[in-house]
């Protein structure tokens, strides 16, 4: 059940509508990109275990799966994140922290 601002300040619910009312996808970004600036990668599971206690209660896990899956598209559609990697498999990075990959060390060959 959503409950308006009103009601919950009414019936004293108001940390519960808090929890509930819709974040704009700007403040779960931020967070994404506030944890890859410290961690340099994520996985998927490690990005849901960062935003699904903040995600309003009311969603189920089908849709709070959603909701990452959605918000890792658009981030990377913007330029602001790469996958790293195959599919599910992906490792998320920051642009900026996205080189070559190391070179391989020179096996002697005499």
């Amino acid at each position: 059940i959503h409950i308006s601002a009103t009601i919950a300040s009414t019936t004293a619910q108001k940390a519960s509508y808090i929890r509930n009312r819709r974040q704009e996808d700007a403040h779960y970004q931020k967070l994404v990109v506030d944890y890859l600036e410290r961690y340099i990668e994520a996985s998927r599971q490690d990005i849901r275990e960062l935003l699904y206690p903040i995600l309003p209660e009311v969603l189920t896990t089908e849709q709070k799966n959603n909701k990452v899956r959605n918000l890792l598209n658009a981030m990377k559609w913007k330029g602001l994140i790469i996958p790293v990697g195959i599919k599910l498999a992906a490792r998320w990075r920051l642009p900026s922290s996205y080189g070559p990959a190391p070179a391989k060390p020179k096996v002697n060959q005499g």
